[in-house]
């Protein structure tokens, strides 16, 4: 039996068999061109190192605001402390400012007493040699 004519014998008869009987032959898929391939590798090397540097820069980028954002904070405590301190000796002066009025006022009255006291002591006595 021969499979090139797509007849057969049976016998003294012959007949055709129909052409569904045929064993497939598979069929091979299109040949990729090398520079194609390699163009599509070159592409594909060209995304992934763009990607790469992209998301370097955006890190560096996050990482200076973050530096940004630290010395930001720290000046802003840095100032606050200032001005903490400085309310601090204000309120101090205030009060040293207002202990010293205070003793003064009192030295001022005891002085005036005490002249008062001299003062109406020297009449009585003026009095007193009469």
């Amino acid at each position: 039996m021969s499979l090139k004519n797509s007849n057969d014998n049976i016998g003294n008869r012959t007949r055709d068999l129909p052409a569904c009987s045929a064993v497939p032959q598979p069929t091979a898929l299109p040949r990729v061109p090398v520079v194609a391939a390699a163009a599509v590798v070159v592409v594909v090397v060209v995304v992934v190192v763009t990607a790469t540097v992209v998301v370097v820069v955006v890190a560096v980028v996050v990482v200076a605001v973050v530096v940004v954002a630290v010395v930001v904070v720290a000046v802003v405590v840095v100032v606050a402390a200032v001005v903490v301190v400085a309310v601090v000796v204000a309120v101090a002066v205030v009060v040293v400012a207002v202990v010293v009025v205070v003793v003064v006022v009192v030295v001022v009255v005891v002085v005036v007493v005490v002249v008062a006291a001299i003062i109406e002591l020297w009449i009585q006595l003026s009095y007193m040699k009469l």
